[in-house]
């Protein structure tokens, strides 16, 4: 019915009076409200917000230290600890992380602790949207706050609208709201039930076999328990997505196959590409029949390509210049219908494609935080470290990187490592030209290399030094047959420490076949 929300719950003890403390670690400084007991920790576009409700009187405190340095450079990290302050032998915790793209902070719910009849309850509401939750009690008494009740160890029913979405029941035999029952057991079951707007509806059910059980969220169902561990029963509701096709250049239409997994929700369409051995440009056509967005992942093979939420109702052309569908891997398009959202049409068209750049252009996604740039400082040998930033006005405007020498080592080589997914490994030989483009000054050197994962494999553009203009290194190669190609660095030397040098405009393309020999 909305964005994912996590209840931790826990019982605190010590042997003798102790405060407690909670640690949380992010890349980026988190967003601390105190007074409010709330947090915020960011990463690009994710968010999550953290609320303390228990225990209530809490200290922050943040920093970006380590006790010892990290032995190599590493990303900044960010550590927070919330620790109580006055010593006792037990206390209660109950923490609520809500996690959410940037866009979506209207969609947030505000949590408020309540007190059940027989233990806490929590009540987390946004306008459409409320969910209670029922905590465990000191003893066995039924479970009940308002119209809600529960006979079990603990429950959680979720209203959109004001009408049942979804109601879970842990280790009990009854849950009713309204006088309504719910979902119930002639034996102390573990059951849960979800139904969606458009007829869609997943029960899920832990019980002794033989149990009788029913769930009247949506049009009643009962049933006996059969399987000793859990059993999933599931009603699909109307499929919008029947069937899809990959047209591939110059050869006829592969169809997707469509499987499904209820408990996540998720589709899966996958289409095989046998003649293709490389990469290709990608068109696709996607359409959103719900309401609600809906996540979409694109991958050739094992290989991310495309990440992207579809508004509800929406339909969309995307290009992708270049996906990896070498060793004839599959095209896997994957959508995320757990909350309104249907895939309700997808459309694709395959070409071969060469000339294009496959590395990442983009050196930083989020330029106000170091961890998220595609080049990360390494040392490489010798013990030999550096520092890298990005310039915004490199060659030709645009951005570039700097790699400072902190410690040459012992006649050591530093630089940085790009963090890609890289190429899978071909049936074929593949030609490939790769470049950057470097400034450095005249006691240092710098190119660039390429390896498998293996790191058996490699090959070095020509280390350029003394070049105060910017100046191009490259070099083509033949990959063979078989081999990948993952590790991608920028290899530098120096002998001073703040010696300073520059890379831009790093690409790697693949060439045309050549003529076969005569």
């Amino acid at each position: 019915g909305g964005l994912p929300v996590v209840v931790i719950r826990d019982d605190l003890a010590a042997a003798r009076p102790a405060t407690f403390q909670f640690l949380l670690h992010a890349l980026e400084p988190m967003a601390v409200d105190g007074d409010a007991r709330r947090l915020t920790i960011r990463n690009g576009a994710v968010r999550c917000r953290v609320d303390f409700l228990e225990p209530t009187a809490l200290t922050f405190d943040q920093h970006d230290r380590f006790p010892e340095a990290p032995f190599r450079p590493a990303p900044n990290q960010w550590h927070l600890t919330a620790g109580t302050t006055t010593p006792a032998t037990a206390a209660a915790s109950l923490i609520v992380l809500q996690p959410y793209r940037d866009r979506d902070e209207d969609r947030l719910l505000t949590p408020r602790l309540h007190a059940g009849s027989a233990g806490p309850a929590l009540v987390l509401a946004a306008p459409g949207r409320t969910v209670t939750v029922l905590l465990p009690g000191p003893d066995e008494r039924p479970l009940r706050l308002g119209d809600l009740e529960a006979h079990g160890r603990w429950a959680s029913l979720t209203l959109c609208d004001s009408q049942p979405r979804s109601a879970v029941l842990v280790g009990g035999r009854q849950l009713t709201w309204q006088g309504r029952d719910l979902l119930t057991g002639d034996r102390t079951a573990t059951l849960s039930c979800t139904r969606w707007p458009d007829g869609r509806r997943l029960i899920e059910a832990t019980a002794t076999p033989g149990t009788n059980l029913t769930a009247a969220l949506g049009t009643p169902e009962a049933w006996q328990q059969h399987a000793d561990g859990p059993e999933l029963r599931w009603q699909p509701g109307p499929e919008p997505l029947r069937e899809a096709a990959l047209a591939l250049d110059a050869q006829a239409q592969r169809p997707f196959t469509i499987g499904r997994l209820p408990r996540l929700q998720q589709v899966t369409a996958r289409a095989d590409a046998p003649a293709f051995d490389g990469h290709a440009a990608l068109d696709l056509t996607l359409a959103n029949h719900g309401q609600g967005p809906l996540p979409i992942s694109v991958r050739g093979g094992r290989t991310p390509a495309l990440s992207r939420v579809l508004p509800g109702g929406a339909e969309e052309t995307l290009h992708l210049p270049a996906v990896d569908l070498a060793g004839g891997a599959e095209l896997v398009v994957t959508a995320d219908e757990s909350g309104a959202g249907r895939l309700g049409r997808l459309d694709a068209t395959a070409r071969p494609v060469t000339g294009v750049n496959l590395l990442p252009t983009a050196l930083l996604e989020n330029p106000a935080n170091p961890a998220t740039r595609t080049w990360q400082a390494t040392s490489i040998s010798g013990s030999a470290r550096g520092e890298v930033a990005v310039l915004p006005d490199g060659r030709e405007g645009r951005p570039c990187l700097k790699v400072t020498c902190i410690d040459p080592g012992t006649n050591g080589t530093f630089g940085a490592i790009l963090r890609w997914p890289g190429l899978q490994p071909a049936r074929r030989d593949r030609h490939f030209r790769m470049s950057c483009w470097v400034r450095t000054p005249p006691d240092a050197v710098a190119g660039l290399q390429v390896t498998s994962r293996d790191w058996s494999w490699w090959k070095n553009t020509e280390r350029l030094g003394d070049r105060p203009a910017w100046t191009e290194t490259a070099l083509e190669f033949t990959l063979p047959a078989g081999t990948d190609l993952t590790h991608v660095r920028l290899h530098m030397t120096s002998q001073r420490p703040g010696a300073e040098l520059f890379a831009a405009d790093m690409a790697l393309i693949e060439l045309p076949a050549p003529p076969p020999a005569e």
